[in-house]
């Protein structure tokens, strides 16, 4: 199972753009396999009486800034995507190329930039925190997208996140209520716990496809966004640590494995004989038993019920592996 890691450095960069590329040449180095960054223009986001309009402001950055950071991360051979919220940031993502573009739940209801967006890139990401399913349901009616066209972040931002309100089980749910759709999780826990890189880790047995996690500089700076954000240090274990356990998740398959029938062979025991067996003799509980045998011979026989009543063709010394071409009937 392949997972894709979002170094998510969201509002990080503080509207700074030697800040902004300290931190796109970051996440090119974190080795996470995306780099997200919130492109943020304040009239976008809010009114001017909104509370954090004047700090939305201060985020807003230059395009050759963002052109900059577009090609950081290319030559770094890591995808670009950033969130959007209105006309003039999604017009942003599509001028420096932006490989997908992703929605904050606070823009779900905005349908015609959502339209636009899926006309625009060919896959959207959609954060679902705090949005109920039959919201998601009318959303996927109204705008038609298809699983691969849009893929669903689970996870919110209580700066930080306790670890016991994540219900990570939500994921397994949503999955199942949306077969066939894209599914991950934007983790936010504390990033001074010793839980930051457990709960990421857990969702991924839920069957989430991306893992998005945020990145600071480092954590002594205390930048916007960094208590739930790890340093590049840290991240890039978690990328490895994300890289080494997920394959344990495996494709659901239930069919054996060339290992687990290998383990089969080694562990069950099978039908022998209890003791010393003379030819014609009639087998039965008393002089039967199942053990684990050596190696096997043919099809080992599992259960002792369908021996009884059948014979053996000829003597058969204790604790011999019985088969079928040793009996009669």
């Amino acid at each position: 199972m392949s997972v894709k890691v979002i170094a998510e450095i969201a509002q990080g960069y503080e509207g700074k753009p030697e800040q902004a590329l300290l931190l796109a040449r970051a996440g090119v180095a974190s080795g996470a396999d995306a780099v997200k960054f919130q492109c943020v223009y304040a009239d976008e986001i809010a009114v001017p009486a909104y509370r954090y309009h004047s700090f939305f402001r201060t985020l807003e950055m230059p395009e050759d800034v963002w052109r900059e950071i577009a090609s950081i991360v290319r030559d770094g051979e890591r995808q670009l995507i950033l969130n959007v919220g209105g006309e003039r940031s999604l017009d942003m993502a599509s001028r420096i190329g932006a490989d997908a573009v992703k929605f904050h739940a606070t823009s779900f209801f905005c349908d015609e930039l959502i339209t636009t967006a899926k006309s625009s890139f060919d896959t959207v990401y959609m954060s679902v925190g705090g949005l109920s399913v039959d919201e998601i349901d009318s959303f996927l009616e109204r705008h038609h997208f298809s699983p691969g066209e849009v893929a669903f972040t689970y996870g919110f931002q209580a700066s930080p996140t306790p670890i016991d309100k994540n219900n990570l089980a939500k994921i397994g749910a949503l999955m199942h209520r949306f077969p066939g759709f894209v599914f991950g999780f934007e983790d936010h826990t504390d990033a001074a716990s010793p839980d930051r890189f457990v709960i990421p880790l857990m969702a991924l047995a839920y069957g989430v496809q991306h893992l998005e996690k945020h990145l600071t500089l480092d954590a002594a700076l205390k930048l916007e966004d960094a208590e739930s954000a790890l340093s590049v240090t840290d991240f890039s274990a978690f990328v490895a640590l994300v890289r080494r356990t997920s394959v344990a998740i495996g494709d659901g398959d239930l069919s054996l494995t060339d290992i687990e029938q290998d383990y089969r062979r080694r562990v069950l025991k099978v039908a022998v004989a209890k003791r010393d067996l003379a030819a014609g003799e009639v087998l039965s509980e008393e002089n039967t038993a199942l053990r684990r045998v050596p190696e096997l011979q043919g099809e080992p026989i599992l259960r002792r019920a369908p021996l009884y009543g059948r014979t053996v063709q000829s003597p058969v010394s204790a604790h011999t592996q019985l088969t079928n071409g040793m009996l009669e009937n």
